[in-house]
């Protein structure tokens, strides 16, 4: 939606352009137009027998003067007619920009409810004090409200996007469904990127979570970078507890698989 929105801008300012450059166009083919109008008026008044110089300059700025009335009698007479025309096209305008504005608002706020609301259904199905989840039906209705709140912000600007990415890909990862594999693992990359580009330690977690989730089908180099990643989040001065722990929990089953290798 964020891109198409943006999209839509750009077009739109695109256009304002365009007609801003016809406008201007125009403005100064009628200016022409009033100047040549104003030297054929002046010009059928005879000369004088001796046509001097002077006699062109004072034609010449005749003839601006004639313009200058010209033109602040055409902008009086479109002040007096047009005056609620333009105020109308203007309210147009900044009422049809608002609404706009407030769709996309009020679309994000959806999207942000949805993710949100799948978060807190998916902290509800997880064991308190562990990272285990008990109640299998009620992750599912999570993953479900989560996947919708990203249909809707997957098109959105990277923060809220990238928020509801991650609360999909952490509860999605845990229903451990094989066929989920190739998309969640390219997301989880996707987080990766996100987070070490923007030092988020909630994305890189994700990340270890899906590869330690899906550790036999996971290349060893891929498992290898999860375990660098954990390594450097642990180390991390001002990581919050509870991430510590999340991050020492992946550690440790990252250490309990190749110890049974």
């Amino acid at each position: 939606m964020g891109s198409s929105i943006e999209d839509s801008k750009q077009r739109s300012e695109f256009w304002d352009k365009v007609v801003g450059i016809v406008e201007c166009a125009l403005a100064l083919a009628l200016t022409f137009l009033v100047v040549i109008l104003s030297l054929r008026i002046l010009s059928e008044v005879p000369p004088p027998p001796h046509f001097l110089l002077n006699d062109l300059a004072a034609l010449l700025f005749g003839s601006a003067s004639l313009a200058l009335f010209i033109f602040s009698s055409l902008i009086t007479i479109i002040a007096v007619l047009g005056w609620n025309n333009i105020i109308k096209n203007v309210q147009e305008k900044v009422e049809a920009s608002t609404e706009k504005k407030l769709q996309a608002v009020a679309l994000e706020m959806r999207g942000r409810s949805y993710s949100n609301l799948g978060l807190l259904l998916g902290e509800l199905s997880q064991t308190p004090g562990t990272f285990s989840f008990e109640n299998s039906d009620r992750l599912a209705l999570a993953v479900k409200i989560c996947q919708a709140g990203y249909n809707i912000l997957k098109d959105f600007s990277p923060g809220p996007r990238l928020m509801s990415l991650n609360n999909l890909v952490y509860y999605r990862s845990q229903k451990k469904d094989r066929g989920d594999y190739a998309y969640l693992l390219g997301k989880a990359r996707e987080l990766r990127a996100a987070g070490e580009e923007n030092k988020i330690p909630c994305l890189l977690l994700t990340f270890c979570r899906v590869v330690v989730t899906f550790a036999e089908e996971v290349s060893e180099s891929e498992l290898e970078d999860a375990s660098a990643i954990l390594q450097s989040l642990i180390r991390k001065t001002g990581l919050e507890p509870s991430e510590r722990k999340e991050a020492e929990y992946y550690r440790d089953l990252l250490r309990s698989r190749k110890a049974v290798q």
